[in-house]
């Protein structure tokens, strides 16, 4: 047994090595060991000090993103680039613009990528502010951050994880394997967030900053696995506490010792590196597992690497093997204590649950939108119920919140802790583990968890007496409930017509028993024969109605009637030609086309119901008009009708406003026009008469109170004399 065991295990052991072979990736392709800087990817910084930059991010500041000014027209046309055509009178290009390299050195920059190192006098004032330099136009460095933000934020939300890092320092090293050419792979590696702020109104751009994430700062974990299995080199350690100048002096002390030809790049670039596979690869290695936490040793881990199947202890037989067996709620003891729900769940969701409590291994699957974060919500808060931890895995983010959601509207979000995120910073995580203690204890029971069990079963008993009646054959139909109503919902639908117009009379559940039930299938299928041979004698698409025979209802005729039904024919043919005469002759004489007056039976008594509506004649009117009243001269007639129907209308109105007796007048009329006409001259056409009544009233009051101040105005020029009066005059100045 223990021989066994042990081959089961070793089995294990080389399984694993396997896996972790498949997530380490040593080979050029992997960006962490052969970097290259490109446009989408990375950002390359110039002109500042590692030691100060990592100093400010953890200082949690903001830090800005420096662009090289773009040159103005007057630079370009100093500068040669440009020259003013004067025949043209427009810009003409000389050579092609400076790049924003070529521009930077004009401006006296430093456009090496080899960052400065740091000086013995202390920085200066440029290296201690906190701007972030580039070698890029505005436009060109917001087009780069923009990508960066885009992959780094995409990157959260699918898999949870940061993979943007602000990177110092970059080992050149030779590759054996690329013809001995140099390769660089970044060293120091800060994870950091970019933040899109406002629009810059001087370079028409977006700005953005840089904040420190707050997780670790870590080495190059690719680079120290290729540097340990291809060169034997122990890439040095480092913390939050290492400075990268330090590092650097590390990783180059270890170079000269063993690698003399590589060397340390003083490049910084904002680049998207994953360390995803690699972080696993070392969270697979056995070395680094504790002594008495093996995970080989655990039983269901084994047999998932090693491929053993499980044995069943009595029969020695396969066991769970195939679809799991769909269990009957309502008959398990216990269900609320043993098998507790938090959310929905269906017999299938809840039989799951039922096997992942007990024990068993099994594997739930299904399409979108079947109800599998239900299931797992459900599963953690039973398991949470028994005592137990629960390590819920998923390849994307979003599926872990949405597991977390449901927890959290249910109050179990406190018991959620995330150990695998861009969240799951050291301080995060030793804060929620501190606001969990500061509440242990005080979590209460519900109060009326008894009475919503006592509610529940009550429910529980009222469905499952209505699904029992609905599923239980209607008295002598043979049917159910349940297919009587879904045939009649689906005959709705697809017939277009209420089923009450259909249905047959005298029967009921007693006596619509399956016997009766065929004689009408039968007598149907009769009458669609009948039918289908009755349409087919009809020409192409025609419609039923079409057939000679539509409308006959006398199904008793027989050969001998044939001189009775001709006869019948006969004289109602002679009818419908009379009236047909005689809706022409109503045409003729009202003087309009056949069509108009009726083409059916129906139309024609229509027509005749409204000649009889018309009012008799009074003896006044003037009927030798009536045969001129056709065609356009009706039109005309109609038009003046309208037209004085609607003088009558403004009439009215006018007379409200004016009195009738100046409407009866029409010079009066031509006076108030002619009047208006010269008040618009002095006045303007904008004024209403209610607005300069106004302005006259007002007017009339302060000629008023002019008089009043004359008096008193004419006593002062007396005494101030003839010199004063030339001032104090009744004026706007006076």
């Amino acid at each position: 047994m223990q021989q066994n065991s042990g081959i089961e295990q070793s089995a294990a052991l080389r399984a694993l090595g396997n896996l972790r072979l498949r997530l380490l990736d040593l080979t050029a392709r992997n960006r962490l060991i052969n970097f290259r800087h490109s446009k989408r990817g990375s950002l390359r910084i110039i002109d500042e000090l590692p030691n100060q930059l990592v100093e400010t991010l953890l200082d949690e500041t903001e830090m800005r993103f420096l662009a090289i000014p773009e040159p103005t027209e007057k630079e370009l046309i100093e500068e040669g680039y440009l020259e003013f055509d004067e025949d043209s009178q427009q810009l003409v290009s000389l050579r092609k613009n400076p790049t924003a390299e070529e521009w930077a050195k004009r401006l006296n920059f430093a456009t090496n990528y080899e960052v400065p190192e740091p000086s013995h006098e202390g920085p200066s004032s440029k290296h201690t502010d906190t701007a972030i330099q580039t070698l890029l136009y505005p436009h060109e460095m917001e087009a780069n951050l923009k990508n960066l933000l885009q992959a780094s934020e995409s990157a959260i939300q699918e898999m949870g994880a940061n993979i943007l890092y602000l990177t110092f320092g970059f080992l050149e090293w030779d590759d054996v394997n690329n013809n001995g050419k140099a390769r660089i792979a970044p060293l120091f590696l800060v994870p950091v967030r970019l933040h899109k702020g406002r629009l810059n109104s001087k370079t028409k751009t977006y700005e953005y900053t840089l904040s420190y994430s707050g997780e670790d700062i870590i080495p190059n974990l690719s680079l120290r696995e290729k540097l340990r299995v291809d060169f034997a080199l122990a890439l040095p350690d480092l913390d939050e506490s290492t400075a990268p100048e330090d590092y650097f002096r590390d990783v180059q002390a270890l170079l000269d010792d063993n690698q003399p030809s590589w060397c340390v790049r003083r490049y910084i670039s904002l680049a998207l590196l994953n360390f995803s596979k690699l972080l696993m690869y070392l969270d697979l290695d056995p070395k680094r597992w504790p002594k008495d936490a093996n995970i080989i040793n655990h039983p269901l881990v084994e047999r998932f690497l090693a491929g053993v199947e499980e044995k069943n202890s009595e029969d020695g037989g396969n066991a769970n093997l195939g679809f799991g067996e769909e269990y009957n709620i309502d008959e398990i003891d216990e269900i609320h204590a043993n098998y507790p729900l938090i959310d929905d769940a269906d017999s299938s969701q809840h039989s799951a649950l039922i096997d992942a409590i007990d024990g068993k291994n099994l594997v739930v699957e299904g399409p979108p939108g079947t109800g599998k974060s239900q299931t797992i919500t459900n599963m953690i808060a039973a398991a949470l119920a028994k005592g137990k931890r629960v390590l819920f895995v998923a390849e994307k983010l979003a599926a872990l919140e949405v597991v977390r959601s449901r927890l959290d509207a249910v109050g179990l979000g406190e018991f959620c802790l995330e150990l695998h995120s861009h969240k799951s910073q050291k301080s995060k995580v030793l804060e929620e583990v501190g606001e969990r203690l500061k509440k242990h204890g005080r979590y209460r029971q519900p109060k009326d968890i008894e009475a919503d069990i006592a509610r529940y079963e009550t429910l529980k008993t009222a469905l499952g007496d209505h699904a029992e009646k609905i599923n239980r054959p209607w008295k002598n139909t043979g049917k159910t409930l349940h297919e009587i109503f879904m045939s009649a919902t689906r005959y709705r639908i697809v017939l277009g017509l209420n089923p009450e117009s259909l249905h047959p009379q005298g029967y009921d559940g007693g006596n619509y028993d399956p016997a009766v039930q065929r004689r009408n299938k039968d007598q149907i299928e009769a009458y669609r024969k009948v039918y289908q041979a009755v349409a087919g004698l009809l020409d192409g698409e025609a419609a039923l109605q079409e057939h000679p025979w539509y409308g006959i209802r006398n199904g008793d005729l027989q050969i001998f009637d044939l001189d009775r039904v001709k006869e019948s024919l006969g004289a109602w043919q002679v009818t419908l030609r009379q009236i047909t005469s005689q809706i022409a002759f109503i045409a003729r004489t009202i003087g309009c086309d056949v069509a108009a007056v009726a083409e059916t039976l129906t139309e024609a008594d229509a027509f005749l119901n409204e000649l009889e509506s018309i009012e008799p004649l009074n003896g006044d009117e003037i009927l030798d008009r009536l045969p001129i009243l056709r065609g356009n001269v009706l039109d005309k007639a109609q038009r003046g009708l309208k037209l004085f129907e609607s003088i009558q209308t403004l009439y009215a109105t006018l007379a409200k406003v004016t009195g009738p007796g100046i409407l009866q007048d029409l010079s009066v009329v031509d006076q108030l026009l002619t009047g208006s006409e010269q008040l618009k001259l002095l006045v303007g056409n904008g004024i209403e008469l209610g607005a300069l009544a106004e302005a006259i009233n007002r007017l009339t009051a302060i000629e008023d109170q002019l008089t009043e101040l004359n008096e008193p105005l004419e006593g002062i020029v007396s005494s101030l004399g003839e010199p004063g009066s030339r001032f104090l005059t009744l004026s706007e100045s006076g």
